[in-house]
């Protein structure tokens, strides 16, 4: 029962293996919390404390130049910032409108008594009575007054006091401001055109009778001034020297010792469930952003889980290494590592993508903003110093130069933050030479064992492999030296081709020399390698020599599993001729059979190439192995043969599933043409000695 459980979990496994999604899903889940799980065992306090009012564990000396936040002298400078702004005040318009109702309902009292009275004269206790009536506070002599004007002096005393009332009133009258106001609606009366003193004086009083205050203290609105003016206050700093005692053992630890004590990062009071909640949100987003720039940019890497691998195993590498580098050091992030091999083992754009998401990760761990910038400087040039590496050994002279700059950079963001050259100096070359040098030491050796994890074949794989000493080379050169030497020929035709048009030129050059692998099982079936006039397939019917010379592609697909050959390259074995026809032996049983010939019995298995690379190689190919049959290989003859070759491959639809453009066939057949013109240079003919002694003058 046990056994069939065992084999039941490994053909479950086996099957989600085979699940990219899923283990796409598994591999960014796994990195996922490794992040987090680092991010917050680097914010964990120490297990001795530093805390306000008790005794400092030990004694805490600077271990670096830094400068800390004054907080006493910044608050001093707060409170005296607070202290300048002056009290913000508003003009009540409603007070205003309250005014001026209280005089018209003080005229429309004044009208309708009027109107009562029909002329009649008014007795001191009418006149009393509606003094006590009205909203303002009027004299008994001005309310009398007003009930013996006539209506056009009271719409005339309504009008004037009013727009005395709102010139004062417009600008704001302070509570303790009212003797003033007040005397400045007398000036405002005795300044109206056409009136008499006693009309003025009327007209003032009214207009004082109805003088409220109107400008108050807007106190919500201070504070926000005084915050404002407190927030724009720059902060005080001290300058912290490497080497200062901060804190003796014992001492009780204060607000400013504990602010320089954090700074320096000596000890940590512990991480919230606000930071946990950020640090979980910032790395998801950054998570989504990774895998949408894979789909969108880099889908070749997004669908093959040998390469999701190498890439989830290298951030790993870092996350891990990272953490203890840097509390070490800002300057000792590993990305050096990290990038060249993700721009060797996969591709320099994602490196390059990759070094930014690892350079704000750096951020949030360290709290330093120069590690992010050493992160991001060393790990862009590491990435770009390697992009063209076709060497192991090129990856350590790429060293030099990412210690060259990762030295400058150290260098100057030392120099920001200390005074000390000779020290800043040490700590360039000592921090720049170990993360420069040593990650890429670590890296060369690493390769190797990376390439066959993530069954990655770099340029490095690709020159070690087109090496003549190459097992499957030596064979092939041994067994079938014509064959070697054409398809050498056709590497040197290849290569050129594929840099003409940006194709990947290492690949088409060892692509290559693999292609016609498959001859080494029956050399002598192939006529490049028939030394003797005698041609085997005379004695063959033809549909046996189409099948020996169609099984060069599926032998050539069997010697490259026993060779252990990349699958980049085993391609260029099945694709170069395609699923085009051996049209000679094919016509040839047309001729010679009475039986139907099925074109399907001499037609290559393909496929159709499926890359710019594998359909260089099947043009080269033909295009090489006709222009040995020219008698006379002229520029002219050679031009002819290469336009009917590809026309011919075109015709048969052989490119049709290949991403390569009409400029880039027009470019190749360009490029053909002069490597195939310089190999086919007329030469000049040599006299023979007996020739030169014939034609040597004599004395």
């Amino acid at each position: 029962m046990a056994v069939n459980l065992i084999s039941k979990l490994k053909n479950e496994w086996a099957s989600l293996s085979g699940n990219t999604r899923f283990l796409r899903i598994c591999m960014g889940i796994v990195i996922y919390i490794v992040a987090v799980s680092v991010l917050v065992l680097a914010d964990l306090p120490a297990s001795d404390k530093f805390e306000v009012g008790r005794p400092a564990p030990w004694t805490v000396k600077a271990n670096r130049y830094v400068q800390v936040t004054d907080n006493a002298a910044t608050l001093k400078d707060k409170e005296e910032a607070a202290k300048r702004v002056p009290l913000v005040e508003y003009v009540s318009t409603q007070a205003l409108d309250i005014s001026k109702k209280n005089l018209q309902q003080t005229f429309d009292l004044i009208a309708q008594a009027k109107s009562k009275h029909s002329g009649k004269k008014f007795s001191e206790a009418e006149i009393s009575e509606l003094a006590e009536r009205v909203p303002l506070n009027l004299s008994f002599s001005l309310v009398q007054t007003l009930l013996n004007a006539d209506p056009t002096s009271l719409e005339q005393y309504h009008t004037n006091s009013e727009h005395i009332l709102s010139i004062v009133m417009q600008t704001g009258v302070r509570d303790n401001e009212l003797k003033e106001a007040s005397q400045r609606i007398e000036q405002e009366a005795k300044s109206l055109p056409g009136l008499t003193s006693a009309k003025a004086d009327i007209d003032a009083s009214l207009a004082q009778a109805a003088l409220v205050p109107n400008k108050f203290p807007d106190l919500q609105a201070t504070q926000k001034a005084k915050a404002r003016a407190m927030d724009s206050v720059e902060p005080r700093m001290r300058d912290i020297q490497r080497g200062q005692v901060i804190l003796r053992e014992g001492e009780l630890v204060g607000e400013e010792d504990l602010t320089v004590i954090k700074a320096l990062g000596i000890a940590k009071q512990g991480i919230t469930i606000n930071q946990i909640i950020t640090y979980c949100t910032l790395l998801l987003i950054m998570g989504l952003v990774v895998q949408f720039y894979f789909k969108l940019y880099l889908p070749h890497v997004h669908g093959n889980p040998r390469l999701l691998f190498g890439f989830a195993f290298l951030s790993i590498i870092f996350i891990i290494a990272a953490r203890y580098s840097g509390g070490v050091s800002p300057y000792l992030m590993p990305i050096t590592f990290t990038s060249m091999l993700v721009s060797i083992l996969l591709d320099s754009r994602l490196a390059l993508m990759m070094v930014s998401v690892l350079g704000i990760y750096a951020g949030l761990m360290t709290q330093s903003l120069d590690s992010v910038i050493v992160v991001i400087i060393t790990g862009m040039v590491s990435a770009l110093a390697v992009q063209n590496t076709k060497k192991r050994w090129n990856v350590v002279t790429a060293s030099l130069l990412v210690w060259a700059v990762n030295v400058a950079v150290v260098l100057l963001l030392s120099l920001n933050g200390n005074g000390d050259y000779q020290k800043s100096i040490m700590n360039a070359l000592l921090y720049g030479g170990l993360n420069g040098l040593v990650p890429a030491l670590l890296a060369a050796g690493a390769l190797p064992f990376l390439e066959s994890a993530c069954q990655v074949t770099t340029h490095i794989k690709m020159l070690e492999l087109a090496n003549p000493d190459e097992p499957a080379l030596h064979e092939l050169l041994n067994k079938a030296p014509g064959t070697y030497q054409h398809s050498i020929m056709v590497a040197n035709l290849a290569e050129a081709a594929a840099q003409a048009i940006g194709a990947d030129f290492m690949l088409c050059r060892a692509g290559a020399y693999y292609h016609d692998l498959g001859k080494i099982k029956q050399p002598n079936m192939f006529v490049e390698n028939q030394t003797a006039h005698e041609n085997p397939h005379d004695k063959l019917p033809p549909s046996i020599s189409a099948m020996i010379i169609i099984s060069h592609v599926t032998q050539g697909q069997e010697l490259a599993k026993q060779y252990k050959l990349p699958p980049e390259l085993a391609k260029f074995i099945t694709e170069h001729h395609g699923t085009n026809l051996a049209s000679f032996f094919y016509q040839k049983a047309k001729a010679q059979e009475d039986d139907p010939v099925f074109a399907e019995d001499f037609t290559y298995p393909g496929p159709r190439p499926q890359s710019k690379e594998t359909a260089i190689v099947m043009i080269c190919d033909g295009i090489e192995a006709a222009a040995r049959t020219l008698p006379s290989p002229n520029r002219e003859s050679l031009k002819n043969l290469i336009e009917k070759i590809v026309a011919n491959i075109i015709n048969n639809h052989q490119l049709d599933e290949c991403p390569l453009s009409l400029k880039d066939i027009n470019t190749i057949k360009a490029s053909v043409l002069r490597s195939l013109t310089s190999h086919y240079h007329n030469r000049i003919a040599y006299p023979d000695a007996k020739s030169l002694r014939k034609s040597k003058p004599q004395k």
